[in-house]
């Protein structure tokens, strides 16, 4: 039976970002004797780190033991997180730097896998995912440091390693929504029907958080596209637009799906974005492949 931090863990996980916030503060958790309150403060802040919301985040940050190492490295999260969407590039190794020297200081803080993710999370962050992989070894009956191991196989382009650790801890946590997203995200990148089948599955997800949320909406649209379905995926992010129109992640997957559908709005689209996201990976992606556009058009001119 899932316990109350399972359940506000699969919240952040689906998306679902109020719902963790309200279920982390109400009487019921917070007077649960057999709950971890540290545990649900990091769920909550890492919530509010999820919308950007830095300030509430560091609010609650503060009112955890300031002399706990777990703290430290949650505030490293939301100080990089912070840094990166302000664009502040040159203050991004710092908080990787600081990480570095809890785990020599602290030989102990390798066992705390919640400690073990969160510094794993920024090395995702950060593409360093070597870094990221070494450390979510350590925990591999961790429902977390699982799906963080999935989703650094799938940025490196190994689906087949990413199936093949799907595969063997199917019995371990096939209960649990986090691996059914997991495993939802590598039919995503195999071909049309195990698309479809990703599809059904963010579908299934999102009726079972009680909301939709734009999260899951993203995906199923994306699903969408990767089962060529593109009008069909214009319908969802619409409709994730319609929840939340300066939503980045949304915008970026509209402007793609208007320019697969020929529609006139792409350049409106990224202009949005510019205007309320100017550090967005999306805009970073754009700009990157310019440049290799010019460097190539160079050599043949």
């Amino acid at each position: 039976m899932a316990t109350i931090l399972d359940q506000i863990r699969d919240s952040l996980y689906m998306g679902a970002y109020q719902s963790v916030i309200n279920r982390a503060t109400s009487p019921e958790v917070s007077r649960s004797k057999t709950t971890n309150q540290v545990e649900v403060k990091i769920l909550m802040i890492r919530a509010y780190l999820t919308q950007k919301k830095f300030n509430s985040a560091l609010n609650e940050i503060n009112s955890l033991d300031q002399n706990d190492d777990l703290t430290r490295i949650i505030k490293n999260l939301a100080g990089y997180l912070q840094a990166k969407e302000n664009g502040k590039t040159e203050l991004l190794n710092g908080f990787l730097e600081d990480n570095t020297s809890i785990l020599n200081e602290n030989q102990n803080i390798i066992a705390n896998q919640i400690a073990v993710m969160l510094i794993a999370l920024v090395h995702l962050h950060q593409e360093s995912y070597e870094e990221a992989m070494k450390l979510v070894a350590l925990h591999p009956t961790d429902i977390e440091c699982f799906a963080l191991m999935v989703q650094a196989y799938l940025m490196v382009n190994r689906t087949d390693m990413a199936e093949q650790l799907i595969k063997m801890n199917k019995k371990t946590f096939e209960d649990s929504s986090i691996y059914q997203l997991a495993e939802s995200w590598l039919n995503l990148g195999i071909d049309k029907s195990t698309a479809e089948k990703a599809f059904y599955s963010f579908e299934e997800l999102n009726m079972s958080t009680g909301t939709q949320t734009n999260k899951l909406l993203n995906s199923q649209g994306v699903a969408k596209i990767h089962s060529g379905q593109f009008p069909e995926a214009e319908e969802l992010f619409n409709e994730a637009l319609d929840k939340d129109n300066s939503n980045a992640d949304t915008l970026a997957n509209s402007a793609i799906s208007s320019l697969i559908n020929g529609k006139g709005n792409y350049a409106r689209i990224v202009g949005q974005i510019e205007d309320q996201n100017p550090n967005h990976s999306f805009l970073t992606d754009i700009k990157q492949k310019g440049l290799e556009f010019d460097e190539i058009s160079k050599r043949y001119a």
